[in-house]
């Protein structure tokens, strides 16, 4: 049986995996590419060669200063807390920590322990207040209106949105 002459990318890929031991053909492949040049005058534009990485002029990082963070209070999630305890804390004030301890457990999670049932209707006295306190003191005070970054530069203490 005659050998077949190999072409000049076949023995190049070849030398690459006899360089680079431990290498199957599929993975040398695309990594001999990168170091095939054609031989001949002017490689066509199928010949890939590897260009210099560009070097780049990186400038050092200033420090930003800045104030110690003192203690603020949220006024939205609060607001939203206290729709959901507005009948458990006269009750607890009064000493009836039965019923407050129920009324908040319905008016957040929806459940009643006396009947033992789920009252969805409920959920829109606690919780649903509370999520949007919490949107509101995100999207408000947060990243699109940036409120609060305002009430810090006019230097208005602890309140925040």
């Amino acid at each position: 049986m005659a050998k077949r002459k190999l072409s000049a990318w076949q023995k190049h890929v070849k030398s690459y995996m006899a360089d680079h031991p431990g290498l199957s053909f599929k993975e040398a492949l695309p990594k001999a590419k990168l170091t095939y040049r054609k031989s001949g005058g002017n490689p066509g534009p199928r010949a890939l060669t590897v260009k210099a990485p560009r070097k780049v002029k990186r400038k050092m990082a200033k420090k930003k200063r800045r104030r110690s963070r003192s203690m603020t209070i949220p006024i939205a999630p609060l607001v939203g807390l206290g729709a959901g305890l507005s009948v458990a804390v006269p009750a607890a004030i009064r000493g009836d920590w039965e019923l407050a301890i129920n009324e908040v457990t319905r008016n957040y999670t929806g459940y009643n322990p006396l009947t033992r049932k789920f009252e969805t209707d409920k959920l829109w006295r606690g919780l649903a207040p509370l999520i949007g306190g919490l949107l509101v003191h995100k999207f408000v005070g947060g990243s699109p209106l940036n409120l609060n970054r305002t009430l810090a530069r006019a230097k208005i203490p602890f309140i925040r949105i």
